[in-house]
């Protein structure tokens, strides 16, 4: 994904887009066409990952809020704008998951996750490899 962004027109056309729409009009980008080609990209990616996520994952109908909290957590925490530290951050809170799951219970890991998080927004409020957004 990231040889994706960064290395190809389009890659670079969604970036700029979503950088700043306005700039990337004036550029020639066609912003209409790139929020169609995120939204796809953005399906598929969730329709790939679903059947692995299934096999180790109970699915309920409201499944989507924690994991959608999930996410925002592990984009926050690698630093937005950063796909790098979108994956670190992802590591670093699967680790937890799993750690404190297995020796204490699933409830427990969800508050340790959150703990870990503002404690990492306290002192590091961009995240791992985030940078100021004007």
């Amino acid at each position: 994904m990231v040889v994706f962004l960064n290395r190809t027109y389009t890659g670079k056309a969604l970036l700029a887009t979503a950088q700043d729409r306005d700039a990337a009009t004036l550029m020639g980008i066609n912003t209409r066409w790139m929020y169609m080609v995120c939204f796809g990209l953005g399906i598929g990616l969730a329709a790939a990952v679903a059947p692995f996520l299934t096999t180790f994952r109970i699915i309920f109908p409201t499944i989507s809020g924690s994991l959608t909290l999930m996410g925002f957590v592990i984009v926050v925490m690698g630093g937005l704008g950063s796909v790098t530290g979108a994956f670190l951050g992802g590591l670093v809170i699967g680790m937890i998951e799993s750690v404190i799951s297995l020796l204490l219970t699933p409830e427990l890991a969800w508050v340790a996750i959150f703990g870990i998080f503002v404690s990492i927004l306290l002192y590091k409020p961009k995240g791992f490899f985030g940078k100021w957004v004007k």
